[in-house]
């Protein structure tokens, strides 16, 4: 539940724009910088498995596809534990929240479909 109040507000503040200085990330520490790079690591694998589910034509594979992404969730949920540590520096603090999706896009655009839902880093990249 909180993952996907997380994820609702980064779409959220993509939609409406945000703007860095030339100091952008100064409020994402080296810690919080390590446990996006880990969380980026860790949650790759189900890239693969959900363009694999998107790209499947028919039924039966789509749903291979969705119960190998669902225990692969599974598999991968303690690497949500740095996600968690996030998410308490995200609550009243915009400015860390706006520097966090701007570090997120700038720095792991791999990661974008997982931390801001979208599907395309072109797109993101051109929206800049």
């Amino acid at each position: 539940m909180h993952k996907s109040l997380i994820l609702f507000a980064l779409i959220f503040i993509y939609i409406w724009g945000c703007a860095g200085g030339s100091d952008k990330y100064n409020l994402i520490d080296k810690d919080d910088r390590k446990a996006i790079s880990s969380i980026c690591k860790c949650m790759e694998p189900l890239t693969i498995y959900k363009e694999k589910m998107q790209n499947a034509t028919d039924t039966a594979s789509k749903r291979m596809y969705k119960d190998s992404f669902e225990v692969k969730v599974v598999e991968l949920e303690p690497c949500l534990d740095n996600l968690d540590k996030l998410e308490i520096k995200f609550g009243d603090n915009k400015d860390y929240l706006d520097q966090f999706v701007e570090y997120v896009k700038d720095k792991h655009p791999k990661c974008v479909p997982i931390f801001l839902g979208i599907g395309n880093t072109d797109t993101v990249k051109n929206n800049k």
